[in-house]
Parts: C-alpha cells; structure tokens; sequence
C-alpha cells in the first residue's frame, strides 16, 4: 500500500508539473509574438524597400511558426485539463502512471523526460510508439521496447 501511495503522490506532482511547463511555454510563446507583431507595427520603412520587405516577410513567417507552436501548446493544455492526477487505473490509459522494470511513464502529453522529486519520468502519448504498446496493460503485463519491459506497478 505504501508503494501505492508513494507512485499516486508522485503522479499527482508529474500532473502538476506538465501543466504547469504547458502554461509557461504557453505564456512564453504569445509574449514572442506579442514583441513580433509590436516590431512589424513600429517597424518604418526605410529607404531601401527590399530590405524593409525582406525584414518584414521575415517577421510573418516567424510569427506564424510561434502561431502553429502556440496552436500545440493550446491542445496539450486541454488534454492534460481532461487528465486528473488523482485517478488511480487497471489498465494504462490516458492519464496513467506506469512504472516498469525499465522506466516510469507518465501518458498524456508528449512532453518527454521529466525529473520529478528526483525521479525521471518519460511523459508521452497515448498515440506514441510506447503508449500504444502500453495501452490496455495491467500489472504484470510484459511489452518489447528497448528490451523486455514488465509492467511493475500502475496508477
């Protein structure tokens, strides 16, 4: 039981940490824009017009790269708003924390490797190679990815 509640504490501080990174990213790329689309509106035109559209054609494709990356963030917050760190699960399923012979993984987002109160945790998708391999599994349940993985505990 104790091992129970040390893996829910820790999934509820794997939760907390991808929305909180999810945020930060979030804010940090409308701020970018925000300083792009203020340079295009005080930018003026000098007086060699080339440079000034070059410079300026530069600034849009950028912002719409901040937009599209923007557009990602907005849906990894929403599906980690759909995901509870309390939840405990049989199966792995969105939201799940798994623990295996190998790794811990953490499925929702594909945020990628975490360390968490000194832990490392992989936080992917359930769309992802492993996530799908995962999907479904219970405790005891074995998967081939980088070697023989068996499903040790789950949350």
């Amino acid at each position: 039981m104790y091992m129970k509640n040390k893996m829910r504490t820790l999934k509820e501080e794997i939760y907390k940490a991808s929305v909180a990174q999810t945020d930060a990213k979030i804010k940090e790329l409308k701020t970018d824009i925000k300083s792009l689309r203020d340079a295009l509106t005080n930018d003026t035109k000098s007086s060699a017009g080339d440079k000034y559209e070059t410079g300026t054609e530069m600034i849009q494709i950028e912002i719409s790269k901040l937009v599209s990356q923007l557009a990602k963030q907005n849906k990894t917050a929403e599906l980690l708003m759909t995901l509870s760190g309390d939840h405990t699960h049989t199966y792995v399923k969105n939201g799940s924390l798994i623990k295996t012979n190998v790794a811990i993984y953490f499925i929702g987002a594909s945020l990628g490797k975490m360390i968490v109160n000194d832990t490392t945790v992989y936080c992917v998708s359930i769309v992802s190679p492993i996530g799908q391999k995962l999907l479904s599994k219970k405790v005891g349940d074995s998967i081939e990815m980088n070697g023989k993985q068996e499903i040790l505990e789950l949350v």
